[in-house]
């Protein structure tokens, strides 16, 4: 299973080859990222002088079509960005306020200011 998702296989394509859950390959994937995230932390600020950013913030583990409880532990929301050289953040949030946020942005992003003459 960590073969097909290093590999970029959907969970769907995974569910097919291994003839396991989708749960189980839910259950997995999340275990993969997280693993992966705890052991190769973020190495220093993306962006810079003229290189864009986008951010965005994401929930994740809610149920699909509201099916099924969610409980609360299986909740989270990631805050993250990407650059034009495709460098990354991400870091899981529990408060989402702008205090945050920006202290998020302050820390991962290199500032960079265009200046037009």
């Amino acid at each position: 299973m960590a073969y097909l998702w290093s590999h970029g296989f959907t969970a769907k394509q995974t569910v097919h080859e291994l003839q396991v859950s989708n749960s189980t390959v839910s259950f997995f994937n999340n275990l993969f990222r997280r693993v992966c995230a705890k052991e190769y932390p973020p190495s220093g600020k993306i962006g810079g002088f003229g290189v864009f950013v986008k951010i965005d913030e994401s929930h994740l583990f809610t149920r699909k079509y509201h099916v099924g409880r969610v409980l609360k532990r299986q909740q989270f929301w990631i805050f993250g960005g990407i650059d034009e050289s495709w460098h990354i953040f991400l870091e899981e949030v529990e408060n989402r306020d702008s205090d945050t946020l920006m202290e998020i942005l302050v820390n991962r992003v290199e500032l960079g200011v265009h200046h037009t003459e």
